[in-house]
């Protein structure tokens, strides 16, 4: 695959589904660039004349970078944490990304107890407004 090289549809088809930037001539006679794909017929805008086609480039490598949601050492973050390393640092030392060391190092928010929510030991007394 050749990025930067205009192909021919006589000559050179994409491979099926694969987004290619599409040249297309109106019936004005003006070029049109479009974003597109082959799949047995040229889907790309409303306009079928397809002069040529290219493959697009890939994106920026800084904008490609992902970081792969593995197993982290759970014990070894929360000791960085503790250790007041930041959790940019921390994911750069272990390869993933800060929300996922957010996620192992962060203990979960208490589960806040409701006027409605009682326990056997303590129940509510309920008072009618007769009896005050």
């Amino acid at each position: 695959m050749i990025t930067g090289a205009w192909h021919r549809p006589e000559d050179e088809l994409p491979p099926a589904g694969k987004r290619v930037l599409c040249l297309k001539k109106t019936r004005a006679g003006t070029l049109t660039y479009y974003l597109g794909c082959y799949d047995g017929r040229w889907v790309c805008g409303m306009v079928p004349n397809v002069v040529a086609w290219m493959y697009l480039p890939d994106p920026p490598e800084y904008l490609t970078v992902k970081k792969e949601k593995g197993k982290i050492d759970i014990g070894k973050a929360q000791a960085l944490r503790n250790a007041g390393w930041k959790l940019k640092d921390i994911a750069d030392e272990m390869d993933v990304t800060a929300a996922r060391i957010s996620q192992v190092t962060t203990p979960p928010a208490p589960k806040k107890k409701y006027e409605h929510e009682w326990n056997e030991q303590d129940p509510p007394v309920l008072q009618s407004p007769q009896l005050l």
